[in-house]
């Protein structure tokens, strides 16, 4: 049977492609049979659920690291007023490769 809704529907997928790329749970990443197949396919090692070890990329974590300190350096988060909270983020990319760590 064919059902059909108009507007917006709460727990509704309406772009499947963005949908199953980003929503996972970060531990995925640390399971043994992960970790296996993910040195069996490239041989980088998985070190955290955020760091993976790369005998191409290298360390990603170092350069999200870098930029973390080039936020409190240039006191980047200073220009922000008015706001409870900010939210720090270092990002490093390789290629179609990105690292986001939270500071």
């Amino acid at each position: 049977m064919l059902n059909v809704f108009f507007g917006n529907m709460p727990d509704a997928v309406y772009n499947t492609a963005v949908f199953f790329k980003n929503d996972y749970e970060d531990e995925w990443i640390v399971d043994p049979f992960v970790k296996e197949m993910i040195r069996d396919v490239d041989r980088s090692e998985v070190l955290d659920s955020g760091v993976i070890d790369s005998p191409v990329l290298g360390k990603m974590e170092r350069d999200c690291d870098a930029a973390l300190a080039q936020i409190e350096e240039q006191k980047y988060a200073d220009a922000l007023y008015g706001y409870r909270t900010i939210l720090r983020y270092g990002v490093a990319f390789y290629k179609k490769s990105a690292m986001v760590k939270k500071g």
